[in-house]
């Protein structure tokens, strides 16, 4: 159990000075068991020696589950300390799954410090990553604050709207089920109205 953090940390530290050699390390000890956050550690610290590179190789080797779990990563990383390219480097992913992904693991790093601007970015996103995102931030806000989160909706139109009530009323239900009723079957999204009301 000791050796997934320690092999991360490892290949962060080493990536930091010599990436290639830690790339090589991590790839080499990817099938043992404890190593798989090694090759995540080691992207992190090439990260923080070399962001463009970095990004750029996570970039094309996002397209399956390994490639995935690094963008991921990487996406989380790159928001602790500097969140506006996080925003733009994701934004940039061509592998719609990987854009989903890390689009729903940026917004709900937004959302744990600040709820309305994760949700407010959530509904800017393409259509093709929007919902899943929405859904986490406005998930997260209204486990936190139920009225803030309805009244922010409030503004809302159009399958934004929708998506962020198929949310809310979700998690409403749980604590006023009628009212919850109420705003679902304002959705105009049958699918999402549907799904809300059952």
């Amino acid at each position: 159990m000791l050796r997934v953090p320690v092999a991360s940390a490892i290949a962060q530290n080493w990536a930091a000075i010599d990436p290639a050699a830690a790339l090589e390390w991590a790839r080499a000890h990817s099938d043992v068991q404890g190593f798989q956050g090694a090759l995540n550690g080691a992207i992190n610290g090439w990260w923080s020696k070399d962001p463009a590179a970095a990004e750029q190789y996570v970039t094309v080797h996002a397209n399956d589950s390994a490639g995935r779990q690094m963008a991921t990563t990487l996406t989380s990383y790159i928001f602790s300390k500097d969140p506006e390219r996080a925003k733009e480097w994701v934004g940039r992913l061509s592998d719609l799954e990987t854009r989903r992904q890390a689009q729903h693991v940026l917004v709900i790093q937004m959302a744990v410090n600040d709820p309305e601007s994760a949700s407010e970015y959530a509904a800017t996103l393409p259509p093709d990553v929007r919902e899943g995102t929405l859904t986490g931030a406005i998930n997260y806000w209204s486990a936190n604050n139920l009225t803030a989160a309805g009244e922010w909706i409030k503004g809302l139109s159009g399958p934004p709207r929708d998506e962020a009530l198929g949310a809310y009323t979700y998690s409403l239900a749980r604590k006023d089920p009628n009212t919850a009723a109420a705003w679902a079957v304002t959705i105009s999204d049958p699918k999402i109205r549907d799904k809300s009301l059952n």
